[in-house]
C-alpha cells in the first residue's frame, strides 16, 4: 500500500539499493503537520547492485605531440568484498604516456568514476598520426570475483603528429664565374625522418654550372645520375654544403642564370616532397686571356722560364699578343716555337697571334735570362702585354704582367794570374795580370804594395796608375767599361848588394781601396809570390847583339844558337866544367830558357836560346847577356823544353854521345816537351859539325826510327826544317830526310830527288801527292838548311812552299790538305819494301812544327842556325 507523499518499500529498495548493502529506511507516520515521527525503522535490505565487472568510458580519443591529453572513465559493476588495483600500460610510450599506471578502488569508493589520463609524446618524426592503446595488464583484489575477472579490451588512441616534413636550402653564397669561382648553399630536413633520405641534385645547364663531387656531395648511383646528398635520422638537421662550379662555355654571352633542382626519395613522408629549386648567375668572363702559372725563375747562366697563355673565348678574327720585357738586361723573350716577330704592330717585337682555329690552345711564352755581369742580387722584372685585333671584344683589352725573377750568377771578386817568371838583381821584370769579376756600379781601384822594396817594387806605368786616396804605392783603376780587361802589373827586381848571394821571396799584395764600388769592398786582399834571382855571384858578362834580318816582322820565341869558341866569345879559364854557370839575361833583365847542346872547354861549345822578342826596327838595339864566372856546383840551370815553344812537336839536335843498334833505347833526344825520343838502327855515328854535333848515315841502312804519338799526327799547318849535308850524294839519286809514313803512304816527308828538293805527302783521301823544286839544285858535300811549310790557312787547301838555304824555291798553291798517318817518324830512311831511300850524309838538325812559318822567319832562323852575323860578340865585362 501506499499512501500519498510515499513510495513503495519495493520502489524505495530498490532505488537505495545502488548506494549501500544495507539501507536505512526512516518511516514516518505523516501526521499533522510539525508533529515528529513515531518512529524509526531500520531494515537490513540485501543487495541487488549486478554482476562483477569493470566498466570503461571513452572520453578522448587522441592525445597530440605538442602534449594534448586523451582521456576516457573506470568504475566497478559491482561492489567488491575488498579493495580492487587495476595495473595498466601505454602500449608505445613515444606516442602517449598515462598519468598513472595503477587505478584502486575501494569498498566504498567502488561506485565512484576515475578518469585516467593519457598525455601525447612528441618524437620529432614526421611519421603522420600514431595509433597506440592502453592496455589492461593485471586486476588485483582479495575478491575473488574481481581478481579472476577476464581483463577489459585495450582502450585505443591516437596520438595527432605536429611535424611538418620540409626541405629547407640556404641563400646561394654568391656568383659563380666562367674562370671556375664557386658558389655554395646549405640543405637539411625540417623533422627527423622515420627512414634515409637521398636527395638528388642537378644542374640545368652544366655548361654553365656543374655540382662538385667533394665533401657532403656524394656522386651519382642506381638513384640519382648526377649527385645526392643523404640524411638520417642522426643527421637530417644539419646543414650539408652543396657545391656550384662556374664552367667556362668560351662564349661571349653575358652572364647566365641556371638552377640546381631537387628530388627526394624516401620511405617515409619525405618521399617525393616538393623543394624548391636554387638559382645561381654564372658570371661571363668576357674577352681576355688565360695566362698559366710561370715555371720558375730565369738565370744569368742563361736558365729560362716559362708560361702559358690563350684566349677565353674564341674571338672573330686574328689576335696578335705583343710581348714586351720590362728590363731586357736581366730577361729577354725567345723568339721561336709559338713565337714569331712578322705581323701586327709591334714593332717588329715578338708576338704570339691566335686565329678562330687556335684561339683554344696553350701558346708558351719562353723567356731567358741575361748575364748583365753585375753582383746586383736577384732581379725582379716583368712581361707586358699589349693587344690589338679586329674583334673589338679584344683589341687593346689590358692583361697582368707576369712577374719574373732573374737569379744572379755574379760574385764581386779578382781573377789574379800566375807570376809570369822570376825578377832578376839585374833589373829583371816579371808581370802578372789581374782584373774584376763582374761589372762594378761604380769605379773600383785595386791598391798594389810590395812587402819588401829591396829586392822588387811595382813599376808604375801602363796599367798601374800613380797612387791615390789610400793607394800608398800604386793602383789598378776598373770601370764599366773595363772591368773584363786584364790589366799587367809589371815588377821589376832590384840589386840588393847583400852578401853571402842569395836568390829572395818577397810577395805583391792587392787590395780594395776604400773608394771602390760598394759591392766591392768585401773582396778579399791577396798576395803574389816573386823570387828576385841574386846576381852578386857572377864576375862577367858579355852582350850579345842580335842582328834581326827582316824589316817587316818581329821574331817572337825566336831560338837563337850561341856558339861560344876560346877567346873571341867566351874566356873558358872563368867558366865551370859543364857550363854550371852560364846564365843568359835579356835587355830587361830576365833570365832566359836555353839548352845546352854542346859544351867543350877545348873547342866550340853549343847553346840554344829562347829569346822572347827580337824587334825588325833597326834602329832599335835588341841584345841579350850571357853570364858567367861563378863557381857554381852541381848541373846546369839550362831548360830545354822552355826553348821550343808549344808549337814545336819534335827538335832532334842529333848531338847525343851514344848510339845502338836495339830498338826502344830512345837515345836520340827530343828536346821538346813531347818527348818524341827516336832510337838509332845499325849505329849510325856521331860527328862534329859547325852547330855542334850530327849523325852521320851511311845511305844504306843506317837511320832513326822514332814512334808513333798524337803529337806527330799533323794534318794542319807544318813547317819541316832540317839542317844537313849530303855527302856523296848522287845527282840521280832519292835521299830522305824524314818520312812519317811508309810504302808511298806518307803523312808527310822530305827529301832530295835527282837533286831537287821535293816534300811529299798522302792527302785526306789517300791519294800521292808531291811537290818538286822548279829552279836550282840542292848543294851536295855542304851544310844547307832545307824548309818546307804547308799553310792551309785558307782551311779547304794548302799552299806548299819550299826553301833552300833560306830563299823560297816554290810556291804551290791551292793544294788537297795533308792526311793523317800513323806510322812511325823515320829519320834517314823511307820504308819502301825492299827498295828502301836511305840518307847518305850528316842530319844536324830536324825541327818539326804546327806552324806556317812566314820567309822572314825561315830567312831569320837560316842565318842563326849557320852562325852567319845574326849575333854580334861584345867584349868581355867584368863584374
Amino acid at each position: 500500500m501506499k499512501t500519498k507523499g510515499t513510495k513503495t518499500l519495493k520502489e524505495l529498495f530498490t532505488k537505495l539499493s545502488k548506494y549501500s548493502k544495507y539501507v536505512c529506511i526512516l518511516l514516518s507516520l505523516y501526521c499533522s503537520k510539525g508533529k515528529q515521527p513515531s518512529f524509526l525503522a531500520i531494515f537490513n535490505i540485501p543487495s541487488d547492485s549486478g554482476t562483477p565487472g569493470i566498466t570503461t568510458t571513452l572520453i578522448k580519443d587522441s592525445s597530440t605531440e605538442q602534449g594534448g591529453v586523451a582521456s576516457f572513465s573506470l568504475v566497478l559493476n559491482s561492489q567488491p568484498t575488498h579493495d580492487v588495483s587495476i595495473q595498466l600500460y601505454s602500449s608505445d610510450t613515444t606516442e602517449g604516456i598515462l598519468d598513472s599506471e595503477t587505478v584502486s578502488f575501494t569498498t566504498t569508493n567502488w561506485q565512484k568514476t576515475q578518469t585516467v589520463t593519457v598525455t601525447g609524446i612528441d618524437d620529432t618524426l614526421a611519421d603522420g598520426n600514431q595509433s597506440y592503446s592502453v592496455v589492461f595488464q593485471s586486476i588485483q583484489s582479495d575478491d575473488t570475483n574481481y581478481s579472476s575477472l577476464i581483463l577489459p579490451n585495450a582502450i585505443s588512441l591516437q596520438n595527432i603528429d605536429d611535424e611538418t616534413p620540409n626541405v629547407i636550402t640556404g641563400a646561394i653564397s654568391g656568383n659563380t664565374t666562367e674562370t671556375g669561382t664557386t658558389a655554395t648553399f646549405t640543405i637539411k630536413l625540417t623533422t627527423q625522418p622515420a627512414s634515409d633520405v637521398t636527395i638528388c641534385l642537378s644542374s640545368s645547364n652544366i655548361a654553365e654550372g656543374t655540382i662538385q663531387i667533394s665533401g657532403d656531395v656524394l656522386g651519382a648511383n642506381a638513384t640519382c645520375s648526377v649527385a645526392r646528398v643523404e640524411f638520417s635520422q642522426s643527421n637530417y638537421n644539419i646543414d650539408q654544403t652543396v657545391t656550384v662550379v662556374g664552367v667556362n662555355d668560351y662564349v661571349l654571352d653575358g652572364d647566365q642564370t641556371f638552377t640546381i633542382s631537387f628530388t627526394a626519395s624516401s620511405l617515409d613522408a619525405y618521399n617525393g616532397i616538393a623543394i624548391s629549386s636554387v638559382n645561381v648567375t654564372n658570371v661571363d668572363d668576357g674577352s681576355g686571356f688565360t695566362l698559366g702559372s710561370v715555371s720558375g725563375n730565369t738565370t744569368e747562366a742563361g736558365g729560362t722560364a716559362t708560361f702559358t697563355i690563350k684566349p677565353i673565348a674564341a674571338p672573330s678574327n686574328d689576335v696578335f699578343v705583343c710581348l714586351i720585357s720590362s728590363d731586357t738586361t736581366e730577361g729577354d723573350i725567345v723568339v721561336g716555337g709559338d713565337i714569331t716577330t712578322s705581323a701586327g704592330s709591334c714593332s717588329n717585337g715578338p708576338l704570339l697571334k691566335f686565329t678562330t682555329a687556335n684561339w683554344n690552345t696553350n701558346q708558351t711564352v719562353t723567356i731567358q735570362g741575361v748575364d748583365d755581369q753585375l753582383d746586383d742580387g736577384d732581379i725582379s722584372y716583368q712581361i707586358q702585354f699589349s693587344v690589338e685585333s679586329v674583334d673589338s671584344n679584344y683589341n687593346a683589352i689590358s692583361l697582368t704582367n707576369v712577374n719574373l725573377i732573374n737569379t744572379d750568377n755574379d760574385t764581386a771578386g779578382l781573377t789574379v794570374s800566375s807570376i809570369s817568371g822570376n825578377t832578376t838583381e839585374a833589373g829583371g821584370t816579371a808581370t802578372f795580370t789581374l782584373k774584376l769579376n763582374t761589372e762594378p756600379s761604380s769605379n773600383v781601384y785595386v791598391c798594389l804594395a810590395s812587402d819588401n822594396t829591396v829586392q822588387g817594387e811595382i813599376v808604375v806605368s801602363g796599367d798601374v796608375d800613380s797612387p791615390s786616396g789610400d793607394c800608398s804605392i800604386g793602383m789598378l783603376s776598373f770601370d764599366n767599361s773595363n772591368w773584363s780587361t786584364n790589366k799587367t802589373v809589371t815588377v821589376q827586381g832590384n840589386h840588393d848588394s847583400i852578401l853571402p848571394p842569395a836568390d829572395d821571396t818577397y810577395h805583391i799584395s792587392y787590395s780594395v781601396s776604400t773608394n771602390s764600388s760598394t759591392e766591392y769592398l768585401t773582396v778579399s786582399s791577396g798576395n803574389v809570390a816573386l823570387v828576385n834571382k841574386d846576381i852578386d855571384p857572377w864576375t862577367k858578362r858579355r852582350k850579345l847583339t842580335l842582328n834581326n834580318p827582316s824589316t817587316t816582322e818581329d821574331l817572337v820565341n825566336f831560338p837563337i844558337l850561341v856558339k861560344l869558341n876560346d877567346p873571341s866569345r867566351i874566356d873558358y879559364n872563368y867558366t865551370m866544367d859543364s857550363g854550371q854557370d852560364v846564365l843568359f839575361v835579356d835587355s830587361g833583365g830576365n833570365f832566359l830558357d836555353y839548352e845546352i847542346e854542346k859544351w867543350d872547354e877545348t873547342g866550340d861549345s853549343t847553346l840554344w836560346v829562347r829569346v822572347p822578342l827580337i824587334d825588325h826596327d833597326s834602329s832599335t838595339e835588341d841584345y841579350i847577356y850571357i853570364y858567367y864566372g861563378y863557381n857554381l856546383s852541381g848541373s846546369p840551370s839550362q831548360n830545354p823544353t822552355g826553348v821550343w815553344s808549344s808549337n814545336y812537336k819534335a827538335v832532334y839536335h842529333l848531338s847525343e854521345a851514344t848510339s845502338g843498334t836495339a830498338t826502344g833505347t830512345g837515345t836520340v833526344l827530343d828536346s821538346t816537351s813531347n818527348a818524341n825520343h827516336g832510337d838509332p838502327i845499325n849505329s849510325p855515328t856521331y860527328t862534329s859539325t859547325n852547330t855542334g854535333t850530327g849523325l852521320q848515315f851511311n845511305g844504306t841502312s843506317q837511320y832513326v826510327s822514332v814512334p808513333d804519338s798524337n803529337s806527330l799526327r799533323i794534318s794542319g799547318n807544318l813547317t819541316i826544317e832540317v839542317y844537313s849535308s849530303c855527302n856523296g850524294c848522287s845527282t840521280s839519286g832519292a835521299y830522305y830526310y824524314i818520312e812519317k809514313g811508309m810504302n808511298d803512304v806518307d803523312n808527310y816527308g822530305l827529301a832530295v830527288w835527282n837533286n831537287k828538293l821535293i816534300f811529299e805527302y798522302v792527302d785526306t783521301s789517300s791519294n800521292y801527292q808531291w811537290e818538286l823544286t822548279s829552279v836550282g839544285a840542292v848543294p851536295f858535300d855542304t851544310y844547307t838548311y832545307l824548309a818546307s811549310v804547308v799553310d792551309n790557312s785558307a782551311g779547304t787547301t794548302s799552299d806548299i812552299i819550299l826553301y833552300v838555304d833560306g830563299v823560297q824555291k816554290q810556291l804551290a798553291a791551292n793544294n788537297p790538305l795533308l792526311g793523317n798517318q800513323t806510322n812511325n817518324l823515320l829519320i834517314g830512311k823511307q820504308n819502301y819494301g825492299s827498295a828502301n831511300f836511305y840518307f847518305k850524309g850528316v842530319i844536324d838538325e830536324v825541327r818539326i812544327s804546327t806552324t806556317a812559318r812566314s820567309s822572314e822567319w825561315i830567312n831569320a832562323q837560316n842565318q842563326a842556325i849557320k852562325d852567319n852575323g845574326f849575333i854580334t860578340y861584345g867584349a868581355e865585362e867584368g863584374l
